[in-house]
């Protein structure tokens, strides 16, 4: 039989500080843009704690919040790509490629 640590904190209560690893997945992406975005100061930089590296979670969820939203852009390509032609289908030019059929 495998022996599990013990939590010590309950389910209900996520920690407060978390790894890079812990805080990538926590913000939904990888820890490689989690790294570049704490470099640009789109994510807040972590904390030390003796030898411990650790991310306020409290911090990245207010970084997380001013992150900009893509609800107000609409690209016709992509609905065009994914068969979904709503409102624009009718404003979007295909340039014609190839050559023109005879008349």
């Amino acid at each position: 039989m495998e022996n599990k640590p013990e939590r010590s904190l309950p389910q209900s209560l996520p920690p407060r500080g978390l790894s890079r690893e812990q805080a990538a997945a926590y913000v939904g992406i990888s820890p490689s843009l989690f790294d570049m975005l704490v470099k640009d100061g789109r994510m807040p930089a972590p904390k030390r704690i003796n030898s411990r590296t650790v991310w306020d979670r409290f911090l990245l969820d207010e970084a997380f919040t001013a992150l900009p939203s893509n609800d107000a852009v609409v690209n016709p390509w992509d609905e065009i790509t994914s068969g979904r032609l709503g409102d624009h289908a009718n404003s979007v030019q295909v340039p014609y490629r190839g050559s023109r059929p005879a008349r």
